[in-house]
């Protein structure tokens, strides 16, 4: 059996994931490909779509002396605060799943059922499974305001509507 963890994330992007979220995305395909090249062996291949789950991941990158801070020149400045946090990852640890609990519920999920392809487990994993039925840009304005996106298009609308006005 081969089972590679992607992420909630691999369907479902947020603003500041983009490279993270592409990465998963690129390991869930690889992992459909696997599924299908490995099956005439034998060999099951199970993507793990993991949700939030609590781990030193970003204690680590704090420890590390890599501060997350946007530079000063950033257009993102305008929403700072929710967009640091968001860059730190800080919102994905509310509803994040106790590790052992979702290593055991994982290793459940694989012992229980030979045809699953998918198991999504962690925080906010049901959540995104059924999102990942829905057109992404339902998300849009929830992933906006998660973000800070929604403060920075304001202030944005904002500037063009001064640069009109002076043109004026």
């Amino acid at each position: 059996m081969v089972v590679n963890n992607t992420s909630i994330s691999a369907g479902v992007a947020m603003p500041t994931l983009g490279v993270y979220a592409s990465s998963k995305a690129a390991a869930a395909s690889l992992t459909d490909v696997m599924r299908q090249e490995l099956s005439p062996f034998g060999i099951r291949v199970v993507e793990l779509r993991t949700g939030a789950v609590k781990s030193n991941v970003f204690v680590n990158q704090a420890n590390s002396g890599l501060d997350v801070k946007l530079p000063a020149s950033s257009l993102y400045n305008v929403a700072k605060g929710p967009v640091e946090c968001a860059l730190r990852g800080e919102f994905s640890s509310n509803g994040a799943q106790d590790a052992t609990l979702w290593a055991t519920a994982v290793v459940g999920d694989l012992l229980k059922n030979n045809s699953t392809r998918e198991i999504w487990r962690g925080g906010s994993a049901y959540m995104m499974w059924i999102a990942s039925f829905l057109p992404a840009w339902m998300f849009d304005g929830m992933f906006a305001r998660m973000s800070g996106m929604d403060v920075v298009a304001n202030a944005v609308a904002v500037e063009r509507s001064r640069d009109r006005g002076k043109e004026n």
